[in-house]
């Protein structure tokens, strides 16, 4: 009777896995859903077009509509993450109970940079400071990732970093029968390296007090939880841990879960790194459109297009996320027209916004002077003189022929183009009496004299 029991614990061991699997796929499935990509992009064509319109009241009031829609997305996809966590929790718990060790960490805050510089320079050198810092970054994550793919055994791993094995916590086949990441190749982890962060948004956030500990960041790629647990103690083992969190943990998912964490790579110096789960990449993918626009808090920031054409659904593959396009000429040509489109709606909307913004303010620019949008959004000025700028030229004009420009020590001057000479002393928009012309004597002195009647000269400015 024992032995029936024990064989019959096996067998709904066994229907179990089966049953979480064949979930699991079936949540996989359902990831894209071409219905609602199309439900969301008809609401945001509708939005922009009041946009467009000038309607803001109006575009408000399908904002709303588009947010909610969105929530709901969110929502599905966040219960298919339930779903594809319970693959990872239960098809094999022992390679799982490591995993759940894995407890937060408190934050410590990024090397900050010269308090004398003013809050651009500060970015500029957290900026810079981060590209001494990323080839070293990016060869040391490499190297993890290629002991883990070379390796034989979790024991191998452990001893070439020097991790302690003794309660045989890592005495497992490092390549299980369930959790394989790619079959092809035969790989346990993938990385990805983020891409620069770019200048407005990092002075966005440290102009909001923030500190840029995500300037160097990479995101590990894992299918067996054992190894992402055994991939974190190796970081721990070799490089200072801050502002860990285990978002693995949570019992309800309103983003996808991963383990996020800052590592002091060198001299205080933080790096992001993150570890996601395939399955759980594959949903954050399609999540985020519809998350953003969730948490958005009006039209105009989520009124660039969320959904390619290309992204809609194949005729014969329903549920494929893969163009249909064969010809690659063609569909480089597809790409690059999408492209150009976006790059145009990106500067359309940014003058939208704008006018919109500031309905009433018709103030002018000074003479020769003109207002552009640059490729990020931003406002700035130009002149026919080639000068350029993100500060609004003052009304206060300098006389015809002045320019204003910065000395070696961040001090104003203003020059004359036509001849040559310099002050610190802003020159006086008063005009000199009729006939009375301004020019420099030998010593480079300003005197003035009478054109009409030849004669007349003097140092004294005329009034």
């Amino acid at each position: 009777m024992k032995a029936c029991n024990t064989e019959n614990d096996i067998q709904a061991a066994v229907d179990q896995k089966k049953g979480t699997l064949s979930n699991n796929k079936s949540a996989m499935s359902n990831i894209v859903d071409y219905t609602a990509r199309e439900k969301a992009t008809e609401l945001q064509t509708k939005m922009f077009g009041k946009l467009k319109a000038a309607a803001v009241d109006d575009a408000q009031v399908t904002f709303d509509e588009l947010k909610a829609f969105c929530g709901d997305q969110a929502k599905r996809l966040g219960d298919l993450i339930v779903v594809v966590m319970n693959k990872y929790k239960t098809t094999d718990p022992r390679r799982y109970e490591p995993f759940e060790q894995v407890k937060d960490i408190a934050v410590k805050e990024q090397v900050p940079p010269p308090a004398t510089l003013s809050l651009p320079e500060q970015v500029d050198f957290q900026l810079a400071s981060a590209s001494w810092y990323e080839e070293g970054f990016q060869a040391a994550m490499k190297e993890i990732t290629a002991v883990f793919n070379a390796a034989k055994t979790c024991e191998e791993i452990c001893e070439h970093y020097d991790i302690d094995n003794s309660s045989e916590k890592w005495s497992k086949e490092l390549r299980a029968e369930v959790f394989h990441l790619d079959p092809r190749t035969n790989k346990v982890v993938r990385t990805k390296f983020g891409p620069p962060k770019g200048f407005p948004r990092a002075l966005e956030k440290m102009s909001q007090g923030k500190t840029l500990r995500d300037l160097n960041r990479v995101t590990f790629e894992f299918e067996d939880p054992l190894l992402m647990a055994l991939c974190f103690e190796v970081l721990n083992k070799k490089y200072n841990i801050h502002g860990l969190k285990n978002k693995y943990l949570q019992e309800t998912f309103k983003e996808p879960p991963k383990l996020h964490m800052n590592l002091d790579i060198e001299d205080g110096w933080l790096c992001e790194v993150q570890m996601l789960f395939r399955d759980i990449l594959l949903i954050k993918k399609e999540l985020h459109k519809f998350y953003d626009v969730n948490r958005a808090d009006g039209p105009f920031v989520v009124a660039s297009k969320l959904f390619k054409s290309l992204e809609s659904a194949p005729d014969d593959q329903p549920n494929s996320d893969e163009p249909t396009v064969t010809d690659t000429s063609a569909l480089l040509q597809i790409i690059k027209t999408k492209d150009l489109e976006n790059a145009a709606l990106r500067n359309e909307l940014a003058a939208l916004k704008k006018q919109l913004a500031e309905p009433t303010v018709t103030s002018s620019l000074p003479s020769g002077w003109s207002e552009a949008i640059d490729e990020e959004g931003y406002t700035y000025y130009y002149n026919t003189e080639g000068d350029s700028t993100y500060d609004k030229p003052s009304e206060d004009t300098l006389p015809e022929g002045w320019a204003e420009a910065l000395d070696d020590e961040g001090n104003t001057y203003y020059y004359s183009r036509t001849r040559g000479d310099s002050t610190y002393d802003k020159p006086s928009e008063d005009k000199l009496p009729e006939g009375w012309a301004e020019a420099l004597d030998d010593e480079g002195h300003t005197y003035y004299y009478n054109s009409r009647t030849r004669g007349d000269s003097t140092y004294e400015r005329p009034s």
